[in-house]
């Protein structure tokens, strides 16, 4: 599959074998008169897939924990945000590769500090960007709400960690993730959804405002990335009551390090 869509089955491109949607083999060309060929050994591999309040995830292994087994604080948070995508309408998927290593990129999105500098003409006039400092983690998840700028209701943001972000308000619904590419390369991918009652004219406003945010840290990581890779770097620090996000998603990168070296070579 190389585009969203639906069908009723599912046919590659290289040699046009054919698959259920269940993953069972419907038909390959060329092995009907194989002695011995068995078409049910010859299926899709399983995965594991669940529905999260209009959400759809998978995982790559078959007996991958449950979602919400794996991520205990996403239901209670979805209760607290009241966060539902059901009725939300897909819009479109807008996708920009970041001139960064994920690290730094996690660390660009879980704090606000930098909002008022480098976003008041586009995150800062879509949110009230100073309730972002409250955030709060549990576990791998993070909850973040903040009031839209005209005051018309409220913006409830869901993360994942590593690399999942779910996003509701009275505008758009957002399903975004980040994939790591190389070292110097991540990609981030938003999936917009329309609320009901949406007009046009603010899901353009709220499309066109994430784009350009993202565009905006685009910039910025640029400038980062090329100072980390440079190997001289000043003494830092974490400003408190603007950066507490940090410190936490610092020490699950650390923790995912830890375990890596623990398990060995792999």
């Amino acid at each position: 599959a190389t585009e969203d869509g639906t069908g009723a089955m599912l046919t590659c491109r290289y040699h046009s074998w054919s698959y259920g949607l269940d993953g069972c083999l419907l038909r390959a060309p060329g092995t009907e008169a194989m002695a011995g060929f068995d078409r049910e050994r010859m299926g899709l591999i399983p995965i594991s897939v669940a529905v999260w309040r209009g959400v759809v995830f998978a995982h790559a292994e078959p007996e991958a924990p449950a979602l919400t087994e794996a991520n205990p604080a996403l239901e209670s948070f979805g209760d607290e945000a009241g966060f539902d995508l059901t009725g939300y309408r897909p819009l479109h998927t807008f996708s920009l590769e970041m001139p960064c290593d994920w690290k730094l990129l996690q660390d660009n999105i879980v704090e606000c500090y930098h909002c008022p500098s480098m976003h008041p003409q586009s995150l800062s006039r879509m949110y009230r960007t100073d309730g972002f400092e409250e955030a709060r983690w549990d576990g791998r998840v993070r909850y973040a709400t903040a009031a839209m700028a005209g005051g018309n209701g409220r913006h409830d943001c869901i993360q994942m960690f590593a690399g999942t972000f779910l996003v509701r308000d009275p505008v758009i619904g957002i399903v975004g993730r980040l994939t790591p590419l190389t070292p110097q390369a991540t990609r981030v991918e938003f999936r917009f959804a329309a609320a009901p009652g949406a007009s046009q004219a603010d899901l353009t406003r709220y499309t066109e405002g994430w784009a350009e945010t993202l565009g905006e840290d685009r910039q910025i990581l640029s400038g980062q990335a090329a100072g980390v890779a440079s190997g001289r770097l000043a003494a830092g620090m974490l400003v408190p009551g603007q950066e507490n996000c940090l410190s936490r998603v610092q020490a699950l990168i650390l923790a995912g390090f830890e375990d890596a070296l623990a398990a060995g070579p792999h």
